[in-house]
């Protein structure tokens, strides 16, 4: 009997492994890097991945780029986060000397929190991270040289942190 079963299983496990399609289906998308000469023309797109750090000395901000990643494909739109204070970063997106594209966003050391006071309404309160990591993303059309990340803060004013060279 225990070997009619283990010889069942082995047919059974034999015909489901025959049945496997000769092809395998990818599911995930491959970014590839875009070579000097863009193959994409005007339909590529770079994506900007950065940390953004306080200086626990001096108290600056500073910005490190982990990756730049380069697709075919179209943005559909660059569109601006809604920065209520006055704490945000601008990145703007150059071609040679001239902003072609920027895109504001809140700044990501500066975090928004809703919680509930002890009169048992809603409040709004400000943290400060020290570390935070965000991206950007920029529609290529050729040319485009570098991305300057600018932050404004609410009691310094604006200060360009870093330029990256695309």
């Amino acid at each position: 009997m225990f070997y009619r079963i283990v010889i069942s299983t082995m047919i059974v496990g034999g015909l489901m492994s025959g049945c496997k399609p000769k092809k395998e289906i990818s599911t995930s998308t491959q970014l590839q890097p875009v070579p000097e000469s863009d193959p994409y023309g005007d339909s590529s797109m770079v994506f900007v991945i950065m940390t953004m750090y306080r200086d626990s000395i001096t108290g600056e901000s500073h910005v490190t780029v982990n990756e730049k990643i380069y697709a075919a494909g179209r943005v559909k739109s660059n569109t601006n986060e809604d920065t209520d204070g006055a704490n945000y970063l601008t990145c703007i997106l150059y071609r040679k000397d001239e902003a072609i594209d920027s895109v504001r966003l809140m700044h990501p050391l500066k975090k928004q929190v809703e919680y509930v006071g002890e009169d048992h309404q809603m409040r709004m309160k400000e943290i400060s991270l020290e570390k935070a990591d965000f991206s950007v993303r920029f529609q290529l059309t050729g040319g485009e040289n570098r991305v300057t990340v600018r932050e404004t803060l609410e009691t310094s004013g604006a200060k360009d942190l870093i330029s990256i060279p695309l």
